[in-house]
């Protein structure tokens, strides 16, 4: 996000408001990040003035409500200041992960040439160090067989040998079945998000009212969210309201089985 002088100076004076009107509640920063969930960095960001380092105007608009609405205050007079700021809401495409830098040629190289050397050391001591087959070993001499002893009659009737009971391996227990987290997000507004679920990359996107996503997962799902008021979830059959209100911005929803 580029910032002219005009705007800079426009941030300065809102974030000194900011400031004072955090100051006049008595919280510390820390304290009000935990309150409206929006990180210290950022409240310290738009507080200096530093609006280069914020995510864009969009959010910078969505962070002012939020920590007006949790001071009591009302947020038109500090929008009013952040209204020089060029609204650069996301375009709604999902972003994948950027493209990756090329290693150096230098480097390419040296890679290339150590697999050719492992290579060839790899078949020169495969060559010389072919297995010898193992040689058979001589026979035994075979003792000669004893004589066969008389038989001896008996007279006992020979008892019938009692066949084993056959042995029944037990059955593997089943295998307990885990419940998948299937959630489904209906925008009632619009509103940005960022979507993570397990440990894939994360991905983000724009959802207009009426537009609708479907997210499946096995442990959790994890949203970064730009207007609290403007979704409503229904995880595994069961609707949930919106998160929050309008226009506030939680930047760590998670939803694990513990939320079934």
């Amino acid at each position: 996000m580029t910032l002219s002088n005009e705007t800079r100076v426009t941030g300065k004076t809102l974030g000194e408001s900011l400031r004072q009107i955090r100051i006049e509640a008595g919280l510390e920063v820390a304290e009000l990040a935990s309150r409206t969930r929006i990180g210290a960095k950022n409240i310290q960001a738009l507080e200096e003035g530093r609006l280069d380092l914020l995510p864009g105007p969009f959010f910078v608009k969505g962070f002012i409500r939020s920590i007006c609405g949790e001071l009591g205050q009302n947020p038109d007079p500090f929008l009013e200041m952040a209204a020089d700021l060029q609204e650069e809401e996301p375009d709604g495409e999902e972003k994948g992960p950027g493209p990756r830098k090329a290693l150096p040629l230098w480097l390419t190289a040296g890679i290339l040439l150590l697999l050719v050397l492992g290579g060839i050391w790899l078949y020169g001591n495969g060559r010389s160090g072919e297995p010898v087959p193992p040689q058979p070993e001589p026979l035994a001499a075979q003792p000669e067989p004893a004589p066969p002893e008389p038989a001896i009659e008996s007279t006992y009737a020979p008892v019938p040998a009692q066949e084993p009971a056959p042995v029944v391996a037990p059955e593997p227990p089943a295998p307990e079945e885990v419940e998948e987290l299937d959630l489904a997000i209906r925008a009632i507004e619009r509103t940005w998000l960022r979507i993570q679920t397990d440990a894939s990359e994360p991905w983000e996107t724009t959802l207009k009212t009426g537009d609708e996503v479907r997210l499946r997962a096995t442990e959790r799902i994890t949203l970064f969210i730009g207007n609290a008021g403007g979704l409503l979830f229904e995880l595994n059959g069961r609707n949930f309201g919106p998160p929050g209100f309008s226009g506030q911005v939680i930047t760590s929803y998670v939803i694990t089985r513990d939320n079934l």
